[in-house]
């Protein structure tokens, strides 16, 4: 099932009045940017679990999720001790990846 909307439509009213419970305007592109981390990470670890240096290229609509809010999945995969490096290609899909090794390149 495609998901066309996630979270609540950002107003004054709902940032002064809310009760309980998580809100974050931008709830979409971070659960989006977690997915594409998992997907490479997976890929990373299976396909490459001797490598520690990597391009992984994405749809350019992806690249702001794949490189994560303030650069977050780059410095998750830093702190596992991975070197990464993300670029665009626009023949790729959406939330679709492709990694490669820097060595094969």
């Amino acid at each position: 099932i495609p998901v066309i909307r996630l979270g609540l439509h950002y107003s004054d009213d709902l940032k002064n009045n809310k009760v309980a419970g998580v809100y974050h305007p931008s709830l979409r592109e971070i659960c989006q940017s977690q997915i594409l981390f998992n997907k490479a990470l997976h890929i990373i670890k299976t396909d490459f679990p001797d490598d520690r240096d990597f391009i992984i290229s994405v749809n350019p609509k992806d690249l702001s999720k794949m490189t994560g809010q303030k650069r977050s999945n780059i410095l998750k995969f830093k702190s596992m001790s991975y070197n990464v490096a993300v670029n665009s290609n626009p023949s790729i899909p959406t939330q679709n990846l492709i990694v490669k090794n820097k060595r094969t390149l």
